[in-house]
């Protein structure tokens, strides 16, 4: 054999070469099916940042995510509206009606008697350690009335609404009573609920029964009811304050003149801008100087 062919090994016929070449299609294709392609998904990679995720079953935590979940949590429970409740300071002498009243009063969804006094410096102590937002005062309290302790609580708690009760009204404290948004104890409980509300809006309740007081103790005092006067008031608010003055009630005004309750709200707050005047009791008093209100 010449050494060029026994140093370049035997020679390979072409039917060897197409067998070689069948061998290595055929591993080539067994290699596939043992390592696939790395785009496909692959069970053991699922879940690694960058690969694909398979879908998660729900857990306790997410169960109620989504819309299904939102329906659930917000529920079709009804809107709580928080009632706002009134602190309560009750100054009366007598033992029997200051647990009366505060039994009625702690019945009212919307109040509370967190205070209890039977005379003046129990209630001025009350006051200073509860703070309340009004206070029942007994006109005639123990240790020096209750016209003393709205005037001490107005200079130490000036923020503290008062409301007084009288037995009996007379020449002497009609006035002071008036201003403060008395009345009397014979009065239905419903009205005192009415004056302490008022009171916790920083109003002041004007009692019909002082009204009438009020009016005949100023036709007293002047002989007799002034001229009336035009003033530049319409007839409709002429009538308005005339009823307002005679102590009626807003409802009352509105049925009288056949009107509704905002038509007559609106005339008394023209009256007072127009007039320059500031609550019921100041547009009385003109009413009866005026002429405008009279006792017939």
């Amino acid at each position: 054999m010449p050494l060029l062919r026994a140093f370049r090994g035997p020679l390979v016929s072409s039917a060897q070469k197409k067998a070689a070449r069948r061998e290595e299609r055929s591993f080539a294709n067994f290699s596939e099916a043992l390592m696939p392609d790395a785009k496909a998904p692959n069970p053991m990679t699922s879940g690694i940042p960058g690969g694909p995720q398979l879908p998660v079953a729900p857990t306790a935590a997410t169960r109620g995510s989504g819309q299904h979940g939102q329906d659930a949590a917000s529920g079709d429970h009804a809107e709580t509206v928080a009632v706002k409740v009134l602190r309560i300071l009750l100054a009366e002498g007598s033992e029997m009606v200051r647990q009366g009243l505060a039994s009625l009063l702690n019945a009212a969804e919307d109040m509370r008697v967190v205070c209890e006094a039977g005379d003046v410096p129990t209630a001025l102590a009350q006051a200073a350690r509860f703070t309340p937002e009004v206070a029942v005062l007994d006109a005639r309290l123990p240790g020096g009335g209750g016209l003393e302790v709205a005037r001490q609580l107005r200079r130490a708690h000036p923020r503290i609404s008062l409301v007084a009760l009288t037995g009996t009204l007379d020449h002497a404290n009609v006035g002071a009573m008036y201003r403060l948004g008395a009345l009397p104890k014979d009065a239905p409980f419903e009205e005192l609920a009415a004056a302490i509300r008022l009171a916790g809006d920083n109003r002041i309740y004007l009692s019909p029964a002082i009204a009438e007081f009020v009016v005949k103790q100023y036709v007293c005092e002047n002989g007799s009811a002034p001229t009336a006067k035009s003033n530049g008031l319409t007839e409709r608010e002429r009538q308005v304050l005339r009823l307002i003055a005679a102590g009626r009630h807003t409802r009352d005004i509105a049925a009288a003149l056949a009107v509704s309750p905002k038509t007559v709200e609106y005339h008394r707050q023209q009256l007072m801008k127009r007039l320059g005047l500031h609550g019921v009791a100041e547009l009385t008093k003109y009413a009866l100087r005026e002429g405008i209100a009279t006792m017939d």
